[in-house]
């Protein structure tokens, strides 16, 4: 009899897919030039980055994710590939899941710990990291912007030109 819902399942894929498309805003923020027909030929199912190993490998290559980021995102990718792709129903505590979570952990394991804890602290370890680039991406890209000569973006001159608008980080 098959499971009709498996919350640890449901839980580490969710997870898993919540930091993929984490990890492609980063990308595309990082490749800010690139056009919407090359992204999407890059990033669909069938381009070389399509997979979340291939996003975290890249973001890491292109210096986006430190080494720490990027062995939480493959730990949290390897075992969201246990319940995406196994044959039977795995929880947090099946064996199969517990002796992954034992390698992938190693530093952080004890016996009894929780498997659906150190994937959350994994994850929100991950999140601050990536989002935290997003945003020195985002304010780098909108810098950039703004000393433009207001003849080539006379909106934004305007905004940056009103009493009370900041353009140095907070």
């Amino acid at each position: 009899m098959v499971e009709k819902f498996n919350k640890d399942a449901g839980h580490a894929i969710l997870t898993a897919a919540r930091l993929d498309s984490l990890l492609y805003r980063l990308l595309r923020h990082a490749m800010s030039t690139m056009s919407n027909g090359l992204a999407e030929t890059l990033f669909d199912t069938r381009g070389p980055l399509a997979t979340l190993s291939a996003k975290i490998d890249l973001a890491r290559g292109m210096d986006l994710i430190d080494a720490a980021t990027q062995r939480d995102l493959h730990r949290i990718r390897k075992l969201r590939n246990i319940f995406a792709h196994i044959d039977r129903p795995v929880h947090f505590t099946s064996p199969d899941v517990v002796d992954e979570a034992k390698k992938l952990f190693a530093r952080n394991w004890t016996e009894g710990a929780s498997i659906r804890r150190l994937l959350d602290d994994a994850a929100t370890r991950c999140e601050a990291a990536m989002n935290g680039k997003i945003s020195s991406l985002v304010y780098k890209q909108v810098t950039t912007i703004l000393k433009t000569p207001h003849h080539a973006c006379p909106a934004l001159f305007a905004v940056a030109s009103m009493p009370g608008v900041s353009t140095s980080p907070t």
